[in-house]
């Protein structure tokens, strides 16, 4: 679940004749998409065991609905 992806490059050519022996230089940016979910420290105002709003300061998953 929270193992690195791993990213490769597979070089082709459609061409059959076509041999390719090595690459001496390649450039890609490889970036990872957002993550939704995110865990961490959290605080703001939640309603307690006897119904009434109050504040609170704790840990939990949070998914983003915003990235900036």
């Amino acid at each position: 679940m929270l193992k690195g992806k791993k990213t490769y490059i597979d070089i082709s050519s459609p061409d059959k004749n076509l041999k390719i022996n090595g690459v001496e230089n390649f450039i890609k940016d490889i970036s990872s998409p957002p993550t939704k979910f995110g865990v961490g420290v959290q605080a703001g105002y939640g309603l307690n065991s006897e119904m009434k709003v109050a504040p609170y300061i704790g840990f939990g998953v949070s998914y983003n609905l915003i990235r900036f």
